[in-house]
């Protein structure tokens, strides 16, 4: 009984060897730029997201993509050579003599060819505002331990497991293995005045928070355990300008008492509207004193930026303006010409409202 069980474990190591090699033929020391992008979450029944008589069309086509149009991106982006990588494949953290820390870009063996993409999802809370213009209402782990989507669309339950961005790109890791270096997703950014996915977790007064906790809690557990790491996206989503640095400090402490006792630790932290408050000595101090490492804003740039202790990363944003080729480096990511959902209203009529 022991030998066959030595057999077998060797033959398993033996077949994950030669796959690893299928999936990346050479591998080779990568000090080139790093990709980001973000999406919101997506828009699932885009006959509400884009019907002439909504009255956030715009905000819906601005700044959301479909789920169709999600599948194509993914698909052009891996034809394109992006690989998925996480953050802890990127940077590496030491301590200097006094203590200090220190963040360098690691040394990566990245498959030859390929360019690193960071991925990250902002606000996967599920705001009243999404749900009845075309998102999902919330996430659910069934009795199966599978992550399903939950809508309720002209009276109907709708539950399904193919509707969000960690349910397709599952689907898509396994078909392309070779999308994802060392089994990477990507970062989920939260906010809290409108609890998370779908959760009521701000109504800790209310009799059914227990209820929204628990089922929040389990979202999160299968997420981690879908390799999914979490940010905070700010409490209220609120610019620089829109908070005292005294608000400003009592809401992220409220995030951390709301939404990172469900979440667990994170260093990372999305910048509202993309807007980077480097620049802000007293905030960044607030924030790195909380144990904030890593910071997210929006740009066309991909650029990186070290400073002692921290790191600023500009991310790509993929949403309506990036399928219309509004922005300047679209196609660096995507070929504009056939990414738009069939779905969309042509833009002069979108606009005209």
């Amino acid at each position: 009984m022991r030998k066959t069980n030595i057999l077998l474990i060797f033959f398993i190591v033996i077949s994950l060897v030669i796959s690893s090699k299928k999936c990346y033929s050479k591998m080779m020391d990568y000090q080139g730029e790093i990709y980001s992008i973000f999406f919101h979450p997506l828009i699932v029944y885009p006959e509400l997201a884009f019907s002439d008589k909504n009255d956030h069309l715009v905000y819906m086509d601005d700044w959301f993509v479909t789920k169709n149009e999600f599948n194509k991106i993914i698909l052009e982006l891996y034809k394109r050579g992006f690989v998925l990588i996480s953050l802890n494949d990127v940077f590496e953290e030491k301590k200097d003599a006094r203590g200090q820390v220190i963040i360098k870009r690691k040394k990566i063996l990245f498959p030859e060819g390929k360019k690193p993409l960071i991925l990250s999802l902002d606000d996967y809370n599920f705001y009243n505002t999404m749900k009845v213009h075309g998102t999902i209402d919330y996430f659910y782990v069934d009795k199966n331990d599978n992550l399903v989507t939950v809508s309720k669309v002209k009276g109907k339950i709708i539950i399904r497991n193919d509707q969000e961005i960690p349910q397709l790109l599952e689907k898509f890791i396994n078909n392309h293995p070779d999308f994802s270096y060392h089994n990477a997703r990507g970062i989920i950014g939260l906010t809290g005045y409108n609890g998370i996915f779908g959760y009521a977790t701000q109504k800790m007064q209310d009799k059914n928070y227990i209820i929204q906790l628990i089922e929040a809690k389990k979202v999160v557990k299968k997420l981690k355990k879908m390799r999914w790491e979490f940010a905070s996206h700010s409490y209220f989503h609120l610019s620089e300008q829109q908070q005292t640095e005294n608000n400003f400090e009592k809401s992220e402490k409220r995030w951390q008492f709301e939404v990172g006792s469900i979440v667990g630790r994170t260093s990372y932290y999305i910048f509202p509207f993309g807007d980077s408050w480097d620049e802000n000595v007293h905030r960044m101090n607030f924030l790195k004193s909380t144990g904030y490492k890593y910071f997210f804003g929006v740009s066309q740039s991909n650029k990186i930026s070290i400073y002692p202790g921290y790191v600023v990363i500009e991310r790509f944003p993929m949403d309506g303006f990036a399928l219309r080729g509004k922005y300047s480096k679209s196609k660096f990511f995507i070929n504009t010409s056939n990414m738009l959902d069939n779905s969309r209203l042509p833009d002069y009529k979108v606009h005209q409202k």
